[in-house]
């Protein structure tokens, strides 16, 4: 019974920091067709899916606050507080004009919740208010030069359509349960 006991607690822990660090989903859609999102969305085996796009991850592109390298995720709410965890400091970026950053721009560029930055982009720049900042990925934002930059969908479009960037979408999903996610995966 120690044995199974230890072992178990084992298990949880390197399942929560697995989830900690990759985030909790069961699949990734990449290519999802027209309304194929929101049946899956109404499934009753799904307890999240949540739709998200990047731009400028390879950090080849002139996207940048001040003089750092941005990365940008058009995201929902979801996919920051139910798919990947993240902790946050003011509120998801919904209103347009808003932007949330990743933890490291208070070090970085010197700002936090409230604070306005300029977003420079091959297209123009565009003026933001800090709405929030999220404790995510630090070893990915100290590789880039920079940080990141979260978005609601309608600003991340808007941005895409002023540089003529054509980022298509992808979904985390999240079934309700462990217990028969191929089942649910090959429905």
């Amino acid at each position: 019974t120690s044995i199974f006991s230890m072992t178990d607690m084992m298990i949880r822990a390197e399942q929560a920091e697995l989830i900690k660090k990759h985030g909790n989903y069961h699949i990734r859609i990449m290519q999802a067709r027209n309304g194929q999102a929101d049946q899956i969305r109404k499934r009753p085996d799904v307890a999240v899916l949540s739709e998200y796009g990047e731009l400028n991850v390879d950090v080849k592109k002139d996207y940048r606050i001040n003089d750092k390298n941005a990365v940008l995720y058009g995201v929902e709410q979801t996919w920051l507080t139910e798919i990947m965890n993240y902790p946050s400091e003011g509120s998801y970026p919904a209103g347009k004009g808003e932007i949330g950053l990743g933890g490291n721009a208070r070090e970085l560029l010197g700002v936090g919740p409230g604070d306005r930055v300029v977003l420079h982009t091959p297209g123009g720049e565009l003026d933001f208010t800090v709405s929030a900042l999220y404790e995510d990925d630090a070893e990915f934002n100290d590789m880039i030069d920079g940080c990141c930059v979260y978005l609601n969908r309608t600003a991340f479009e808007e941005i895409c359509a002023l540089n003529g960037e054509d980022v298509g979408s992808e979904y985390f999903v999240r079934f309700t349960s462990d217990a028969d996610v191929k089942r649910s995966i090959a429905d």
